[in-house]
């Protein structure tokens, strides 16, 4: 896989903006609706938001050459002694299809986490993703750092793009402590701590909806949950809706139960001759 380096800059101006939601488009289909309108992306991006674009010599001349960009605005919310904390909101990433896995997500992502800490606002930044998408637990989870113990159910009602159409947008909340010694392995390609298979509890995958209320254990010998990923993730193909809806069903169930129970999901790993699995630790080192 070769890597690209692409010339990262903000978006400004109208026309930029309007090529955003026309990359957008192309990555999403539907409508184009799953963008920002122009005027909003400019209100945002002017008043504290972050709007980066990724630009290459062959990128589409509709574009400017833009092939990829990623968007975000500062946010707050409530910490567990009701106190208000500041944090980055990170809203959309996309990268057109053609440019794919030659690390234009990664720059794109650590350009963000630059001007989020040149901002001097928060040392964090939040972002949901599909957690059927298996491409995109890897990227967060392994390459990004992220830890995750929020799983949204429907959070944003139905959508008619490409990879959600007739399932319900259940999500899972990622946080990026930015200066995190896990972070900072993860952004210098170190890898983070060995999967031990000692204290280790292997979740079932489904095969009916029998499956799908699932029991995590409070044993305390577990110290390491393994939750299995479908195989494929292909929303747009009739033939797999009801199987999707199934693996939607399993995953709410297993991780929001692992969350409630106490465990931080950490990784996204393939566990030898048994697929890929989201990993999940008892009080993980950050």
């Amino acid at each position: 896989m070769s890597k690209l380096l692409s010339d990262i800059r903000p978006v400004l101006d109208h026309t930029s903006c309007e090529q955003v939601q026309l990359l957008g488009k192309w990555v999403w289909g539907g409508t184009g609706e799953a963008v920002a309108p122009t005027p909003l992306l400019i209100t945002l991006a002017k008043n504290g938001g972050i709007l980066l674009a990724a630009y290459l010599p062959d990128g589409p001349d509709e574009l400017g050459g833009m092939v990829g960009f990623v968007f975000g605005f500062p946010a707050y919310e409530r910490d567990i002694d009701g106190q208000t904390v500041a944090k980055h909101c990170s809203h959309q990433l996309a990268v057109l299809p053609k440019f794919r896995r030659k690390g234009l997500g990664l720059q794109l992502k650590l350009a963000q986490r630059d001007a989020v800490l040149a901002q001097g606002m928060t040392d964090r930044i939040t972002w949901t993703f599909d957690p059927l998408q298996r491409a995109n637990a890897i990227f967060n989870l392994e390459s990004l750092g992220v830890t995750s113990q929020t799983y949204i159910k429907n959070a944003y009602g139905d959508l008619d793009d490409d990879l959600n159409i007739g399932l319900t947008t259940d999500r899972l909340q990622v946080d990026w402590n930015l200066t995190s010694p896990r972070v900072l392995r993860a952004i210098a390609k170190q890898s983070q701590d060995n999967l031990s298979h000692e204290n280790l509890y292997i979740v079932s995958a489904p095969e009916t909806d029998r499956d799908c209320n699932v029991h995590i254990p409070t044993d305390e010998k577990y110290v390491i949950l393994a939750v299995p990923l479908p195989n494929k993730t292909d929303a747009r193909a009739t033939s797999e809706q009801s199987n999707l809806c199934l693996w939607r069903q399993f995953l709410g169930s297993a991780l929001t139960s692992a969350f409630d129970t106490g465990y931080t999901l950490s990784g996204c790993q393939e566990l030898p001759n048994m697929g890929h699995h989201y990993i999940l630790i008892a009080n993980p080192k950050t």
